[in-house]
């Protein structure tokens, strides 16, 4: 399962909660983070995969090797040629 937040504001809030969790402010203690469970989970949304699990293994296997291949594509290319 994957979790994508609704707020683009992570860093700032990130930096409250030490901040706060500094002084503690909120009770919590990041050194303990089952104190943490239920930060910041109000607009969210969970994914499920609805692939079974070889077929995800087979899919990041070939993902994996997409990257691979895409790696150093560039390499043949020197700054003359990408000047004009």
């Amino acid at each position: 399962m994957s979790t994508q937040l609704v707020s683009r504001r992570s860093t700032a809030l990130g930096s409250a909660l030490l901040a706060g969790s500094a002084i503690g402010l909120f009770g919590w203690d990041v050194n303990k983070p089952e104190t943490l469970a239920e930060v910041n989970t109000k607009g969210h949304t969970d994914f499920v995969s609805k692939l079974d699990a070889g077929e995800r293994k087979k899919r990041w296997v070939r993902w994996q090797r997409a990257v691979e291949r895409s790696r150093g594509w560039d390499d043949h290319w020197d700054d003359e040629d990408e000047d004009g």
